[in-house]
């Protein structure tokens, strides 16, 4: 399940910036199932920072959506929110515009682990939306 892709990402998190919530707004994201924990702080300027305890797949999806912020920005980060929901329920097919998260839809069919994947993916939406 757990492919050499993810694994690379999984293992960037360690890199992430340390969580800074001076001057920001932030959220946390909990599965009650296995754990994990997602940490999203906005600062007044507009950068986020990221923590996250959690599975190898939550760690990789966290890292991924990290990236993508840091490479397409806010804007496009929540459209691949949206998009990556849509597509583990099954209502659609990931557009080719987000390459990004094809390593993340791969797990598709492993209903278990859908959590691991969103749960950094709706704390940034929980965190732009409110």
């Amino acid at each position: 399940m757990y492919d050499e892709v993810l694994r690379s990402y999984a293992n960037k998190v360690s890199e992430l910036p340390a969580l800074d919530a001076r001057d920001a707004k932030c959220i946390i994201e909990k599965s009650a199932l296995c754990g994990d924990e997602v940490t999203l702080c906005r600062s007044t300027v507009n950068t986020v920072s990221v923590k996250v305890t959690g599975c190898l797949i939550c760690k990789a999806s966290t890292a991924i959506l990290y990236e993508t912020l840091e490479r397409d920005g806010l804007e496009v980060a929540v459209a691949i929110a949206r998009t990556l929901e849509g597509a583990m329920a099954g209502e659609h097919p990931v557009r080719s515009e987000f390459p990004s998260i094809q390593a993340l839809i791969s797990l598709q069919a492993y209903r278990s682990r859908h959590g691991c994947i969103l749960l950094p993916w709706r704390a940034l939406t929980h965190l732009t939306s409110s």
